[in-house]
């Protein structure tokens, strides 16, 4: 059974409708594990309250999607924390590939995950960010992007 990563961009779609949603909903309804870093609950509440701000989404829908993402957080992704070595192997990753911070740190975290496993494919980073993706796929990992699934 793979276990899917979540990263920020892929998770956004299961609190706001956007191309990629619907396969976003069916990984997570899955039998299949899914995680997500500690970092993505900051970044998706980040981008619904952006979306608020602009306009696109009442408050009322804000102050749903972000109930429902504490309680997906507390219920359904496996929820990995911001240690050390992962911030360690954010900044090689940054040196590596010259991703943002928190897109090194997303990929740190998957790496990490997938680390722990018996084999490195049995873990699908689940990424709509494109220059994320690339850097995953150099460094071994098996990218979903639910944009183009």
């Amino acid at each position: 059974m793979s276990r899917f990563s979540f990263e920020s961009s892929a998770l956004a779609k299961r609190c706001l409708e956007e191309p990629g949603t619907a396969r976003v909903l069916e990984v997570i309804r899955s039998e299949h594990r899914v995680m997500a870093s500690r970092l993505s609950m900051v970044e998706v509440a980040s981008a619904a309250v952006r979306h608020a701000r602009e306009g696109l989404i009442p408050e009322e829908v804000l102050e749903a999607i972000l109930l429902a993402l504490e309680g997906d957080f507390r219920s359904v992704f496996e929820v990995k924390p911001l240690e050390a070595a992962i911030l360690g192997r954010a900044v090689d990753i940054v040196r590596a590939h010259a991703l943002r911070a928190a897109d090194a740190i997303q990929l740190a975290t998957a790496l990490h995950c997938a680390g722990k496993l018996a084999l490195r494919a049995d873990l699908v980073l689940v990424s709509a960010d494109q220059e994320l993706n690339d850097a995953a796929s150099e460094e071994g990992l098996t990218v979903l992007d639910p944009c183009r699934a």
